[in-house]
C-alpha cells in the first residue's frame, strides 16, 4: 500500500482537517512528502515513514519545517508551521526527541491509528 497516497486522500482524518497544497513539495531543505494548509492559513508539513521512525526522520521533519518557515519569512508572512510525522512507531531515540518538541507544533501519529476504521 502507498501510505502517502492514503494520507493525501484522507487528510480529513488528521487533526484540524488540513487541505492539500502539494505532494513531494520542493523546499530548500529537500523534498517533503506532503504540505497542507489549515483553514486559518497555518501550514502543515507531513513526513510519512512506512516503518519504525528513527531520530533521522525527526531531524528531517524539523529541517522541512524550518525551510517552510524560511520561505514564509521571505514572503513577510508569520503563518504558523506545524509538523506531523506518520509511521509505524517511534524508536526509543525518536520517542525521546518528541518529548522535547512542543506538542502544539509537532506530533507523531501511528499509521495503525490513522488507518483504523471509524
Amino acid at each position: 500500500m502507498d501510505y502517502e497516497e492514503y494520507i493525501v486522500k484522507n487528510l480529513d482524518r488528521l487533526p484540524g482537517k488540513p487541505k492539500l497544497i502539494g505532494q513531494q513539495y520542493y523546499t530548500r531543505g529537500g523534498i517533503l512528502d506532503i504540505l497542507a494548509q489549515y483553514d486559518d492559513g497555518g501550514l502543515l508539513v507531513i513526513e510519512v515513514k512506512p516503518s519504525v521512525v528513527n531520530i533521522w526522520a525527526c531531524c528531517q521533519l524539523l529541517r522541512y519545517c524550518g525551510a517552510i518557515i524560511e520561505q514564509l519569512q521571505i514572503l513577510g508572512s508569520d503563518k504558523m508551521v506545524k509538523g506531523i510525522l506518520i509511521g509505524k512507531t517511534l524508536d526509543k531515540y525518536a520517542g525521546l526527541a518528541f518529548k522535547a518538541l512542543p506538542k502544539d507544533r509537532f506530533q507523531f501519529i501511528s499509521l495503525e491509528e490513522l488507518m483504523k476504521e471509524t
